[in-house]
């Protein structure tokens, strides 16, 4: 898959729709004030084109244009590019759940997220949360997830800890019970 699209072997990575809410362009202007020793690109997959083009603009005036890699890989792709993420970043305003964070949480990729909507339940005590309208606390999260490798370790274990309560096995045993309980 890395081949493929030609993405480097370091990478951070968004999924998800390229509309407003989900605040890509927080995560620009988080990205654009990295230290260089911090700077990795960002893969992003989702479809949108207004908002996209609004993306690019903020990031060619902001001079990281060329950090930017956006494709648009096919489902049975979407596992390899989490688990070669370095970094998942998802600091949307509000989110109906957020499955993406619980499929780079699955995949051993630490998770900067929002702190607003459902995106702390989401990602749990393995998220690193931050005010999607602070870019200055996201890029912070950004470096202290890339460079503080206890960090790291730490998250992506608490994680794939978290996440294992939203197997199919655990939510088929929740969905039996509750009927159960309500047919007795």
């Amino acid at each position: 898959v890395l081949e493929k699209y030609a993405l480097p072997k370091d990478f951070m990575l968004y999924v998800g729709s390229l509309i407003e809410r989900k605040n890509l362009l927080g995560v620009v202007e988080a990205m654009a004030g990295l230290p260089q020793n911090v700077k990795l690109p960002l893969v992003v997959v989702g479809q949108g084109d207004v908002y996209k083009r609004r993306v690019q603009q903020l990031a060619q005036e902001r001079g990281i244009l060329d950090q930017l890699i956006f494709i648009q890989p096919s489902f049975a792709e979407l596992p390899a590019l989490y688990q070669q993420a370095q970094l998942f970043v998802y600091p949307s305003y509000a989110e109906g759940f957020g499955i993406p964070v619980l499929e780079a949480l699955f995949s051993g990729v630490p998770v900067l997220t929002s702190n607003v909507s459902s995106l702390p339940e989401a990602a749990g005590p393995a998220g690193y949360l931050v005010d999607p309208g602070n870019a200055e606390a996201m890029k912070e999260g950004m470096v202290s997830l890339l460079t503080d490798q206890a960090l790291r370790k730490e998250k992506i274990a608490a994680g794939y800890q978290y996440a294992q309560q939203f197997t199919g096995e655990v939510l088929t045993e929740q969905l039996v019970s509750a009927y159960k309980s309500l047919l007795d």
